[in-house]
């Protein structure tokens, strides 16, 4: 026969895992050593098919490139001996093992292996090598189940389960430490989005600073949003294992207050709310992002369309279930349904709005506060500081707990303590864990509220202690309000044809409310809303401060 027909030719199939260690006798080498020396036995040439590092998990032979251009080859019928070191080189998936083993018998193709030949047009060979498929397939599948009971129990030890740790941290000895330089940088990312940065300007800042992310290359948003979702950087994380049913909370170093982390997941749901809504707007809205609907909840839309004279806030809760094809729980109508069914003209409702927030910031009771938050702002570092030290002490005292029921539990699966001894210790010991959840859970509280009072404090140093100018841009106005109000509630009474207005502020500064009732005047503490008439125009009405977060017009 001629040199290098597919009768005297040896094609030698070379792979190992990326997942292990090369063994002795098995790396890639060693491998094609064994082919050319049964080559030789066989007085036949040797050709080599290197896949190098590559999984056998793979179910599609597409991500195997060498051994899908050997597949064609044997197809095609250029190959007639086929040498690996073992059925594993080639596939220890069910269905892919069984594609290549019907090609072999159908090509008429010898294999060789380390233990020996196989010839599929014999029974007997067919036979042993499809029970050597079903043991060698079965050994991957109890190799992956050791795998991730492995993994389980590094989490369960509040240890890595592998892989590159999270943007922020490194490794030390198998457990998240920070990592000063990467740590500053998720802080600024968080601060950035809470303050009202895009992802898109957040990669851009990223992208220059220098730092890349933790696989290289350049930032993506959809990197800078899994950052954002990530509760590591608030001291945890959850390890679930879907074959086990079995989900852990892992304990990790914090890198960020819980404050800051819930600030940044508040912005991420109402943007989520208004998904479409904010990327297609061309126009500017005073109130819009912190307007909600009082009867559904709905996030406030607006439309702005000069040609038909349409300039106003509205609920857009009935177009969105239309847009989205969910059919809403009751049928829309005059009776039922959202009764948010008259829209609120723009101009007028900012006005009323901006005149509210003048009147309360002019008042005495308001300045007294500011001057309050001002002299605030000086011990606010130093309790943040003492709180953060108190929390790092509890969660050391944590993670000695959690220590010691891992320990505990090893000492019941070694026999070394009898069930009720086990329960015993451990009912104790998650007792005593319970609490320092608890006390954890009060510092982290305490924390929440210092950072408010430390965003006051920012916003006091930013507008000072004297009330706004009328001057101010329109987007200077918005940055003013979205400090001094936390949201605004609209309703719309049908009865009285007017849109009502509930002001909730960022701080405890309206005061209780005077109102007029009869021929005497009540003092009305809680909170009341600010009232804008839907028809006719809105001059005319005296602004007085109600209850200790809103404020409202008579």
């Amino acid at each position: 026969m001629k040199p290098g027909s597919p009768n005297t030719t040896l094609h030698i199939y070379t792979r190992v895992s990326t997942t292990a260690q090369e063994d002795k006798g098995t790396s890639l080498a060693s491998q094609e050593a064994l082919g050319r020396r049964r080559a030789g036995e066989l007085g036949f040439e040797a050709r080599v098919w290197n896949e190098g590092g590559r999984s056998s998990n793979h179910e599609d032979l597409k991500d195997r490139p060498v051994l899908y251009q050997l597949v064609q080859e044997m197809q095609a019928g250029a190959v007639k001996h086929l040498f690996v070191y073992d059925q594993s080189r080639l596939s220890r998936n069910d269905f892919v093992a069984s594609f290549i083993r019907n090609l072999l018998q159908k090509q008429g193709i010898t294999l060789y292996t380390k233990d020996g030949t196989y010839d599929f047009t014999s029974p007997p060979d067919l036979l042993l090598r499809q029970f050597l498929d079903a043991f060698a397939q079965f050994e991957n599948l109890v190799r992956a189940d050791r795998t991730r009971a492995g993994k389980l129990a590094r989490a369960k030890q509040n240890r890595w389960h592998g892989g590159p740790p999270v943007f922020g941290y490194r490794l030390e000895d198998r457990r998240l430490v920070v990592e000063p330089p990467e740590a500053e940088k998720v802080k600024q990312v968080f601060e950035r989005y809470a303050g009202g940065e895009s992802t898109i300007a957040i990669k851009a800042y990223l992208d220059s600073s220098g730092v890349a992310p933790r696989r290289g290359g350049v930032w993506t948003t959809g990197s800078i949003l899994k950052m954002l979702s990530n509760t590591h950087y608030i001291g945890y994380y959850s390890y679930s294992d879907k074959a086990l049913k079995e989900t852990v909370r892992v304990e990790c170093p914090p890198i960020l207050a819980v404050s800051l982390w819930q600030a940044v997941q508040e912005r991420r749901s109402e943007i989520l709310q208004r998904k479409g809504q904010v990327n297609r707007t061309t126009h500017f809205y005073l109130l819009r992002d912190m307007m909600f609907c009082g009867d559904c909840g709905s996030p406030m839309a607006a439309r702005t369309r000069a040609a038909k004279h349409e300039h106003f806030y509205y609920c857009p809760q009935k177009e969105r279930q239309w847009v989205k094809g969910t059919a809403p729980e009751h049928k829309f109508s005059k009776t039922t349904g959202c009764s948010f069914k008259r829209s609120m003209n723009i101009e007028q409702a900012d006005r009323l709005v901006w005149e509210a927030a003048l009147k309360v910031s002019r008042q005495a009771k308001f300045r007294r506060r500011l001057a309050e938050g001002i002299g605030a702002t000086a011990t606010v570092a130093a309790n943040l500081k003492k709180t953060q030290k108190a929390i790092k002490a509890r969660e050391r005292e944590l993670k000695i707990a959690n220590d010691a029921l891992v320990r505990l539990d090893v000492e019941r699966r070694l026999g070394r303590l009898t069930a009720a001894e086990h329960a015993d210790r451990s009912k104790l010991m998650l007792q005593e864990r319970d609490a320092l959840l608890a006390k954890l859970e009060m510092l982290k509280t305490e924390t929440d509220l210092e950072h408010q009072r430390q965003k006051w404090g920012e916003w006091i140093a930013t507008w000072g202690e004297e009330a706004p100018k009328e001057e101010l841009t329109p987007e200077e106005r918005k940055r003013y309000l979205s400090g001094l109000i936390e949201r605004i509630d609209v309703w719309f009474r049908s009865d009285t044809k007017e849109h009502v207005l509930e002001l909730k502020f960022a701080r405890a500064i309206a005061g209780d409310a005077v109102v007029k009732r009869g021929s005497s005047y009540w003092s009305v503490p809680g909170i009341g809303p600010v009232t804008l008439h839907a028809r006719g125009p809105a001059g005319g009405k005296q602004l007085t401060p109600v209850g200790t977060h809103s404020a409202t017009v008579e």
